[in-house]
């Protein structure tokens, strides 16, 4: 873009002007300390390729250079997604969740069930953290839930929500979750006393004393983590009664791409096929018009220069794509780009 090509060219000239500074001889330095750089802003030494972009952003506002330039288009390769309910399946038995979001959890069980065992095995299949036990709970807002590895797959430990608020209670333990293995879990709770153990190995025996959560059923939960359950059981304390066995109904996905709106015909579905990172958004129509809409932009009276990336997967090929920038339903600009082709351009 034209108008940062001063920046750059600023930014450029002050790094070769040091790297030239420190490597002149020290008998050259006495006889004439003058360096002198040229630059050419009108010649390309190299391009950087279209398939890099978001570099060295802030990550909550996407801007850079101190807030002096910033994306206009948020979650443009699509990277959030389901607006935090997680991707969960059942598939052979056992329960998946894929979505790398955060604080991913869906409750099943009696509320009113009181004191009773958890017997579960759980495997991490990627992800930056390890997964979550819940019981005790009897709404998203009142819960414990045992966290092993957690705190960047540090520690286990139990975690309360209660009147609004979360937050660890009791000892934890260090230790993390290694990917492709099955972990064999078991969670006890009788009143206030809690005991977990991981792998026969007792990570947690504890009293919780300040208010605790007496009655409540049982969950699972992942953190920026994608996680298999299977074998999920919830029995009496004594083992006489099963309270629970098998996989539980999981939550119906909801296909929502953050930031994000299907317009039109048809249907969007986000897919695991991208030029130059992990997902793409697929449009489905019989020919009417379908596509994507982004609101809320903070507008100036300029040109705005961007690049879109796209292929046709399957007949019929559309006509072409129209990028428009909307005030209401009012055009104020417009690009028509050609049809798409069988590989990505």
């Amino acid at each position: 873009m034209t108008t940062r090509t001063p920046f750059l060219s600023a930014a450029l000239a002050v790094v070769i002007a040091s790297l030239l500074l420190v490597s002149k001889p020290a008998d050259a330095q006495s006889e004439d300390s003058t360096v002198r750089v040229q630059v050419d802003v009108d010649k390309t030494l190299h391009e950087i390729s279209p398939n890099v972009y978001g570099h060295f952003l802030e990550h909550i506002y996407h801007s850079a250079n101190g807030g002096l330039w910033g994306e206009l288009v948020w979650n443009r390769s699509f990277e959030l997604s389901n607006g935090g309910t997680g991707d969960w399946s059942v598939d052979d038995g056992e329960v998946v969740q894929s979505s790398l979001i955060t604080d991913v959890h869906f409750l099943f069980g009696d509320p009113t069930w009181q004191d009773y065992e958890i017997t579960l095995q759980a495997r991490k299949v990627r992800g930056s953290e390890g997964f979550m036990i819940m019981f005790r709970a009897t709404d998203d807002q009142n819960f414990y839930w045992l966290n092993l590895g957690g705190w960047s797959n540090s520690r286990h430990a139990i975690e309360k929500e209660f009147d609004n608020r979360r937050r660890a209670i009791g000892p934890d333990k260090d230790g993390s979750i290694e990917e492709d293995r099955w972990y064999d879990i078991r969670v006890r709770v009788e009143g206030d006393h809690f005991q977990c153990w991981l792998d026969g190995e007792q990570v947690i025996d504890m009293h919780d004393e300040r208010d605790p959560l007496l009655a409540g059923g049982v969950g699972l939960a992942t953190w920026g983590t994608h996680s298999r359950y299977r074998n999920i059981k919830v029995t009496s304390l004594d083992g006489s009664t099963e309270l629970f066995s098998g996989a539980p109904e999981v939550p119906e996905k909801k296909e929502q791409i953050d930031f994000w709106t299907h317009v039109g015909e048809g249907s969007a579905h986000r897919v695991e096929d991208a030029l130059n990172n992990r997902y793409s958004v697929e449009l489905k129509s019989d020919g009417r018009q379908a596509g994507l809409l982004q609101e809320n932009y903070k507008f100036e009276p300029q040109s705005y220069h961007g690049s879109l990336a796209m292929k046709a997967t399957q007949d019929p090929i559309p006509d072409g794509v129209k990028v428009e920038l909307l005030d209401g339903e009012r055009v104020l600009g417009q690009a028509i780009l050609d049809a798409p082709t069988a590989g990505w351009s």
